[in-house]
C-alpha cells in the first residue's frame, strides 16, 4: 500500500511540475522530463529536514502526502486554468538520452553483475552511505549530506515488506546508476542552448557523453553517492540560474528553482558550498543590484518570503552538523582517503578554449555566469592546494574539487565553440581529430596490443602508453574495476554471509582484518564496513575500526556468545581462529574465508 501511495505522489508531482506553465518560452521536452525528476529529488531533500529535526523514521507515505497535494494543485491549474507549459521535441535528444541509458546499463552490469549481485565498490564509502540511508529510515540520522540518503531511503522504505532487507542494497546501486545517467542528461540540458547547428549539435552530444563517463562514472566506481549528486546539482544550479538570468522562466518560479537547487547542493556535498553557492549568490547580487536585472517590487517581496523561510531552515540544519557536532567537517579535511585524482591530465583538452573564452570576456568586459563559477571553483582549488602544502588539507579532499571543475570546463568550452563563426570550425576540427584518434587507440587498447607483441617497442625512450595518459580519468575507471576482480572471492563471501545475517536479523561478526589485500594485484580494500551495512547490522567496534580479531578473545573468554561468525583469511591465507576456536560447522567456504556455526 505504501509503495502504491508513493508512486501516486511521484507521478502527480513529476507530471504536474512538467506540464505546469513556468515560462512563456517553448522548452526542450526531452530534457525537462528529467529536470522534473531532479526537482522532485530536491523537494524530498528539503522535506527530509523534518525527519532530522523531529528524529522521526523516514517513511515513503510521509513524502507522498505533500507531493500528492502539490501535484493535485498543479493539475488543477493545468486543466482548469489552462496554465500549460509548451515543449518541443527533437530526435537528437532522444538518441543521446538512449545512448546514455545504454552506457549506464552496460557499466552497471560490468561493475555489479547482470543481477547487481555484487556490491562491487572500490572504497568503504558505499558501505557508509548505505548505513546512513538505513539510519535515516530508522529516524537516527548520521549524516548531514542527506540528499542521496533520503532519495534512496524513500524507495527503500516504499519497498519494505516487498523485498527482503538484504536486497535493499540493489535499490542503492540502482539509484547510484540513475544519478550517473542524470549527470549526463543535465550536462545535455546545460549545453542544449548552444547546440544550434549540425556541428555544435554533434559536439554537444559528444561532450555530454564524455562528461558522464569521466568524474561522474568515477564516483560510481568509488561508491561516493553524495559526490555524484553534488556534481549533478552543480549542473542544475548552472541551468536554473541561466534561465532565470536570461528571463526564460516566469518570475514566480525563479526564486523556487534557484533556492531549491542551492539548498539541495548544501545537503549533498559540503565542499562545493563555498565556490558554487557562494559564487551563485555573488553573481545574482551583481546582476540584480548592479545591472538591475529582473528587479521588481513583487519579486523582492516574494524573494524575501521564500528566502527567509529557506534561510532559517538551512541555517538550523547546517549549524546542527557543522558547529553543534564539533565541526566534524572542518576537522576532517586533513584525513586521507581513496579516490581518483590527477593534477592536470583531465583538463589538457580544455585549456585552449578556456583561454580564448577568457580573452573574449575581457574584450567584451562582461563575464558570463558559467565562467564566473569556473573561476570561483578554480580559486577554491588554489586555496585547497595551499592547504595541501601546509598539510592542513589532504590530497583526498583536494582532488574532490576537480569534479565541479570538470563539468564547468565542458560547459565553458561549449560556450566558446558556440560563439565561433562557421569559418572558425576548422580550428575545432584540427583540435578534435587528434584527440578522437587517440581516444580510439585508448578504447581499442591499441598500444597495449603492440607492447604485448614486442616488449622492446620504444624501450630506449622509456615509452609509456600515451593514449591512457591522455585520458587518465577514463583509464582509471576501467583499470580500477578490473582490479576489483581480484577480490571477487572475498566479495562473494561477504555477500553470502551478509544475506545469511540479514535474513535472520542476527549479528554475525566479521572475524579477521577488515583491510584486505589481494595477493596478486596488491589492491587494498576495506570490507568490514560494507559487510555490516549489507547485513543491516552495526559493528560493535564502531564504524572505523577494522580489527575483527577482537571477537576471538571475547568468544574464548565467554564475554560474547555468537552462534555464527564470518572468518576472513589474512593476506598469507592464515585463519585467525586456528587453534582457538575449533568447534565449527562450515556453512559456506571459499578461498577468501568461510561462514561457520560455532555453537
Amino acid at each position: 500500500m505504501q509503495l502504491f501511495i508513493y508512486l501516486i505522489g511521484v507521478i502527480l508531482f513529476v507530471s504536474g511540475f512538467y506540464f505546469i506553465k513556468k515560462s512563456d518560452n517553448v522548452w526542450n521536452g526531452v530534457c525537462h522530463i528529467f529536470v522534473s525528476i531532479v526537482f522532485l529529488m530536491l523537494t524530498q531533500s528539503l522535506l527530509c529536514i523534518a525527519n532530522d529535526m523531529l528524529k522521526i523514521p523516514l517513511r515513503a507515505w510521509q513524502y507522498a502526502i505533500p507531493e500528492i497535494a502539490v501535484g493535485v494543485y498543479w493539475w488543477y491549474m493545468i486543466i482548469f486554468k489552462k496554465k500549460i507549459q509548451k515543449y518541443e521535441y527533437h530526435i537528437l535528444d532522444v538518441v543521446v538520452v538512449v545512448v546514455m541509458a545504454a552506457i549506464t546499463v552496460i557499466w552497471g552490469i560490468h561493475q555489479f553483475g547482470p543481477g547487481l549481485e555484487n556490491f562491487n565498490y572500490r572504497t568503504m564509502d558505499a558501505g557508509n552511505h548505505l548505513y546512513f540511508t538505513r539510519q535515516l529510515i530508522k529516524g537516527e540520522p548520521e549524516t548531514f549530506m542527506h540528499f542521496a540518503a533520503v532519495n534512496t531511503g524513500v524507495w527503500i522504505s516504499a519497498f519494505r515488506g516487498i523485498i527482503p532487507v538484504f536486497y535493499e542494497y540493489k535499490i542503492y546501486i540502482i539509484f547510484d546508476l540513475f544519478v550517473l545517467f542524470l549527470n549526463g542528461v543535465m550536462m545535455l540540458t546545460c549545453l542544449r542552448k548552444y547546440m544550434t547547428n549540425t556541428f555544435t549539435k554533434i559536439v554537444g552530444a559528444v561532450f555530454s557523453i564524455f562528461y558522464m563517463c569521466g568524474h561522474p562514472l568515477s564516483s560510481v566506481v568509488f561508491g561516493t553517492a553524495y559526490f555524484s549528486t553534488g556534481m549533478m546539482l552543480v549542473l542544475v544550479i548552472v541551468y536554473f540560474t541561466g534561465i532565470v538570468l536570461n528571463r526564460e522562466v516566469n518570475k514566480e518560479w525563479s526564486e523556487a528553482l534557484i533556492a531549491f537547487s542551492v539548498l539541495g547542493l548544501a545537503y549533498s556535498y559540503f565542499l562545493f558550498i563555498p565556490p558554487v553557492i557562494g559564487g551563485t549568490f555573488i553573481y545574482l547580487f551583481y546582476e540584480n543590484k548592479v545591472r538591475k536585472n529582473q528587479v521588481t517590487h513583487k519579486l523582492i517581496r516574494n524573494s524575501v518570503i521564500v528566502w527567509s523561510i529557506l534561510f532559517i531552515l538551512g541555517v538550523f540544519y547546517l549549524y546542527e552538523f557543522y558547529v553543534a557536532k564539533n565541526a566534524v567537517i572542518f576537522n576532517s579535511l586533513f584525513y586521507e582517503g581513496c579516490m581518483y585524482g590527477h593534477p592536470y591530465g583531465d583538463f589538457l583538452f580544455f585549456v585552449p578554449f578556456l583561454i580564448l573564452l577568457a580573452v573574449s570576456d575581457i574584450k567584451s568586459k562582461k563575464i558570463g555566469f558559467e565562467e564566473f563559477l569556473f573561476t570561483m571553483v578554480f580559486g577554491m582549488l588554489i586555496v585547497l592546494a595551499l592547504g595541501t602544502v601546509t598539510k592542513s588539507v589532504s590530497s583526498y579532499y583536494f582532488y574532490k574539487i576537480y569534479a565541479p571543475l570538470w563539468g564547468l570546463a565542458f560547459i565553458c568550452t561549449m560556450k566558446y565553440i558556440a560563439s565561433m563563426k562557421k569559418e572558425q570550425y576548422q580550428f575545432c576540427t584540427a583540435v578534435f581529430v587528434p584527440w578522437l584518434l587517440m581516444f580510439a587507440c585508448f578504447i581499442g587498447r591499441v598500444e597495449n596490443k603492440i607492447y604485448d607483441k614486442n616488449h622492446r617497442f620504444g624501450l630506449e625512450a622509456g615509452y609509456e602508453n600515451v593514449s591512457e595518459s591522455l585520458f587518465p580519468v577514463y583509464s582509471a575507471n576501467r583499470r580500477i574495476v578490473h582490479e576489483l576482480d581480484g577480490l571477487k572471492d572475498l566479495n562473494k563471501l561477504m555477500m553470502k554471509s551478509a544475506k545469511f545475517a540479514a535474513d535472520r536479523d542476527m549479528y554475525v561478526p566479521y572475524v579477521g582484518n577488515g583491510v584486505v589485500e589481494d595477493p596478486k594485484t596488491k589492491v587494498c580494500e576495506i570490507f568490514d564496513i560494507k559487510y555490516y551495512s549489507l547485513s543491516n547490522q552495526y559493528s560493535e567496534l564502531g564504524v572505523y575500526s577494522h580489527e575483527g580479531t577482537f571477537y576471538i578473545d571475547k568468544i574464548i573468554s565467554g564475554e560474547r556468545d555468537y552462534k555464527y561468525i564470518m572468518v576472513v583469511y589474512d593476506k598469507d591465507g592464515k585463519d585467525a581462529t586456528e587453534g582457538k576456536i575449533d568447534k565449527k560447522k562450515i556453512i559456506f567456504k571459499n578461498k577468501a574465508g568461510y561462514l561457520a556455526e560455532i555453537r
